[in-house]
């Protein structure tokens, strides 16, 4: 019975040392005490901690009362140690020994409190009460016995030795604030300029190297006093408004024009961590980027032209293919106007000798059907029409060749914009039409209801024109091992799934052996000889998936039958795509 009592004391305190926490934060605030203690709540929790350490310690001992003796010495009390302790800190603050015995009466309160949230019966609940009544008359009376038994000399020898150690503190803090490199800047709860380092000061052109003389702590005071930090920087204007008690850190990047120059500035703003409700404020923290935007800017176009030198590689690789396509329509074209030159020649002589007959009144049916004999005229009335059909054909194939080169040759929009993946897709095939058709049927499934996404279009065609390129080139590979292959055939899959839209490029290559599977997508890693290839294709290309699209590229394979690369791309665009784009594109 007794033991049950003392166990289920022991686990209601052990369990709830945020509950006490807060509750004694709540008296001491409520009270005004909180505005000679500590600001921080680590520092709250360990005073529980070390409160609730030696009630613990006598409950695991099975000691079932705390009851006291006119004979005991409480000063080496084990269970009064912690207590003592805390008394001598804050006397050596200047804490009287009646404000100190207040705030823990405070302490006792708070332990009480929590027995309302224990499953105690009435018995065992006025059990709980006396210990804990017991246990901290035992703390006030070692404290107590403590502090009074110590004499004016030792109090005045105590209070000079904190205060040297309270000076030592502060300067080591202070130092630690002037070393910081980057300009600190602190304001009050309401956004007034409270303290700035040398860093700030000589940031705003108002330090040198005699920040601390006793003149000039008085001119930037003069200078500053009052003013609010939109007012001493008025690029930061609403800044604070983003803070709230839920988001007490705010990180935000500002391009200002500063000292003649423009800079780049990260700007971290954190409410200070005051539970004391003494310091209430924030803590402003510029970080000069300048010189990592400078280099961002210049990978940014490093990127591009890497870019689009690997877009021209592939035309490059492709020209003489995209020759062929355009000179096959182009021959014929020519060979049908030379059809037309010799048929209109014919048709000019029948037709001027008809003028001529028929300015002298002499035309007649015989002559006007021996004419057109000549002309050879069933013959061309069946032929012209046709040869000028394959003309068209044949002048629309190369417009849609050459229009597809300009659109895939164009530099493209670096910002991200309404992208139609279908029409990418048949773009792709056309301007790789020579490296697949000799080697395998393409076939395009495209979701006709497919939704545009955001992105960059530019990329997300090369990425396209990689893969396409890659299946032709390993079904080519697997006929000049094999000729008698199975039908080999490229497959390009649209549709959406989970707010993605989701591209398959299917092919019934040689697929891929399981000892390269993992380096696919490194850098300059290729199985092409010397000359057909750069290792960079897949690579950009899993790049510009993954990291500029948030979306993901995955490929399965068995070997002898062929790959399947999927590509994810978001329909929308992922929040902090902005950032990241700014910091690595």
């Amino acid at each position: 019975m007794r033991e049950h009592r003392r166990q289920k004391l022991h686990t209601l305190i052990a369990e709830h040392e945020d509950r006490l926490m807060a509750s004694i934060l709540h008296y001491a605030l409520a009270q005004g005490y909180a505005a000679y203690t500590s600001t921080l709540v680590e520092a709250w929790r360990l005073s529980i901690h070390g409160l609730s350490k030696p009630l613990l310690d006598a409950l695991g001992r099975n000691h079932d009362t705390l009851e006291l003796s006119p004979d005991e010495d409480y000063t080496h009390d084990a269970i009064a140690a912690f207590g003592i302790l805390e008394a001598k800190r804050h006397r050596q603050r200047g804490v009287s020994i009646a404000m100190f015995m207040g705030l823990f009466k405070y302490y006792r309160q708070s332990y009480l409190d929590l027995l309302d949230q224990g499953a105690f019966s009435p018995e065992e609940k006025n059990w709980a009460a006396n210990y804990l009544h017991r246990f901290f008359d035992r703390i006030e009376l070692g404290l107590c016995s403590e502090w009074t038994t110590s004499s004016d000399a030792e109090r005045m020898t105590e209070l000079q030795t904190a205060s040297r150690l309270m000076t030592n503190e502060k300067n080591k803090y202070l130092t630690l604030f002037e070393s910081i490199s980057q300009p600190v800047i602190l304001l009050d709860a309401d956004g007034i300029l409270d303290r700035i380092n040398q860093a700030a000061a000589r940031w705003l052109q108002i330090a040198d190297n005699r920040f601390y003389s006793i003149d000039f702590i008085d001119a930037v005071n003069a200078s500053l006093q009052g003013k609010r930090y939109d007012a001493i920087f008025p690029w930061l204007r609403g800044f604070l408004e983003n803070l709230d008690e839920n988001r007490t850190v705010v990180t935000e990047h500002r391009s200002i024009p500063l000292n003649h120059q423009q800079l780049e500035i990260e700007v971290l703003c954190s409410a200070m961590c005051d539970v004391s409700r003494k310091f209430n404020g924030y803590v402003l923290v510029l970080f000069d980027r300048t010189h990592e935007y400078k280099l961002i800017s210049e990978l940014q176009n490093m990127h591009v032209q890497l870019l689009q030198a690997s877009k021209l590689e592939s035309i490059g690789q492709l020209a003489a293919g995209i020759a062929h396509e355009i000179n096959t329509p182009s021959q014929f074209v020519n060979s049908n106007i030379g059809f037309l030159e010799e048929a209109f020649s014919q048709l000019q002589t029948s037709l001027s000798a008809l003028i001529a007959a028929a300015e002298t009144g002499n035309v007649s049916p015989e002559m006007l059907r021996s004419a057109l004999e000549d002309a050879d005229w069933p013959y061309l009335e069946a032929e012209i029409p046709v040869a000028l059909q394959q003309s068209r054909e044949g002048m629309a194939r190369v417009t849609s060749i050459v229009q597809a080169m300009k659109e895939f040759t164009h530099p493209g929009n670096t910002e991200f914009e309404q992208v139609d993946i279908n029409h990418l897709i048949e773009l792709t095939a056309t301007v790789a039409r020579n490296e697949w058709k000799c080697c395998a049927e393409l076939i395009l499934d495209l979701d006709p209801d497919l939704p545009v996404i955001t992105g960059l279009a530019n990329e997300i065609g090369q990425v396209l024109l990689n893969l396409l390129v890659n299946a032709a080139h390993t079904i080519t590979e697997k006929l000049n091992r094999n000729r008698d292959a199975d039908p080999c055939r490229i497959t390009i899959t649209t549709g959406v799934r989970d707010a993605s839209v989701i591209i398959s490029i299917a092919d019934t290559g040689c697929g891929i052996p399981e000892q390269i599977r993992t380096k696919v997508f490194d850098p300059f890693f290729t199985t092409k000889t010397v000359g057909q290839g750069t290792g960079q294709g897949l690579a950009i290309a899993y790049d510009v998936v993954t990291r500029k699209h948030k979306g993901s590229l995955d490929f399965g394979t068995v070997l002898g039958e062929g790959t399947t690369f999927t590509i994810r791309l978001p329909i929308e665009k992922q929040r902090g795509l902005d950032r990241e784009k700014a910091l690595f594109l």
